[in-house]
């Protein structure tokens, strides 16, 4: 198990930026992006590991030297730019609690990623984390509001997709377990005399929990926001109309169980269960 990940640049942020590729430079190199914005795309770009990322910035990036015509080029790199980077993911260290920020690299000349003095910018690179390193050593700052509010949005939006399809696979392979030993999801509901259904969610668990069930239990309706879906022999109502009388409803949504259900309990006495308790009591 590790304790950390480090995403190296430019080639953490890479897969993401590469298709802003200059076409119109096919000549002279594989793929041409400039260096600002590649540094402002990985400094808001976001992992989605619960464990520690350590983040690094880079002088520049230019492959042609080793690759030729096959290399890459983030144009545009100077001093004044790498310390402006340097500076954010500097702060974005601290403000994730890391213990240490890198810069790649020191001496690789042959992809044009240096920090050593060179007769175009002599010791501009150096003097540039000398410069960051003592500014925010000085000032112990705390980078509180590094991320923009709206990019902060869209992280808190990622991480709950991410927790949303963490929940779904586990309960998948639970599913596929339930099948490999030869079991089956109807035997919750013939304990429970379980013989008529609602199914809320017209996704994909719901589909599968229709086929599941076969013709040993009778699904008598789908719940969804989705009410307009045609040539479908069970009637899909609106999570808003009046739910016809069945033994028991099955949320399929198990990420939203409890809201869903809360929802539910306002409108009607029938018993709710989540699809994540059929399975589990199912092996």
């Amino acid at each position: 198990m590790m304790d950390a990940l480090y995403a190296q640049e430019p080639r953490a942020l890479m897969s993401d930026y590469i298709s802003f590729s200059d076409n119109s430079k096919k000549d002279v190199c594989s793929k041409y992006l400039s260096y600002e914005d590649a540094c402002d795309w990985g400094i808001y770009k976001h992992y989605l590991q619960k464990r520690k990322v350590f983040f690094s910035a880079f002088p520049g990036y230019d492959t042609t030297p080793r690759h030729g015509k096959r290399g890459i080029i983030f144009d545009g790199a100077t001093p004044e730019k790498f310390e402006e980077s340097f500076r954010k993911i500097f702060e974005k260290s601290i403000q994730h609690g890391n213990e240490f920020v890198f810069i790649n690299a020191w001496n690789e000349w042959g992809e044009g990623n240096y920090l050593e003095p060179d007769i175009k910018y002599g010791y501009g690179f150096l003097e540039a984390v000398k410069k960051v390193v003592l500014e925010e050593r000085e000032q112990s700052f705390i980078a509180e509001n590094c991320i923009p509010q709206a990019v902060n949005q869209v992280i808190q939006e990622r991480e709950l997709q991410g927790d949303k399809f963490k929940s779904y696979f586990k309960l998948f392979d639970s599913w596929m377990t339930l099948i490999d030993e030869e079991k089956s999801i109807v035997s919750f509901f013939k304990r429970g005399n379980y013989r008529s259904i609602g199914i809320y969610g017209f996704g994909v668990m719901g589909r599968h929990l229709l086929k599941q069930l076969g013709n040993e239990v009778e699904v008598k309706y789908f719940i969804d926001q989705r009410i307009n879906i045609p040539d479908f022999s069970i009637p899909v109502l609106g999570i808003n109309e009046k739910l016809p009388f069945v033994d028991i409803i099955v949320v399929t949504p198990i990420y939203d169980y409890e809201n869903i259900l809360e929802s539910l309990k306002k409108r009607t006495d029938m018993a709710v269960v989540s699809l994540k308790t059929v399975i589990m009591e199912s092996l």
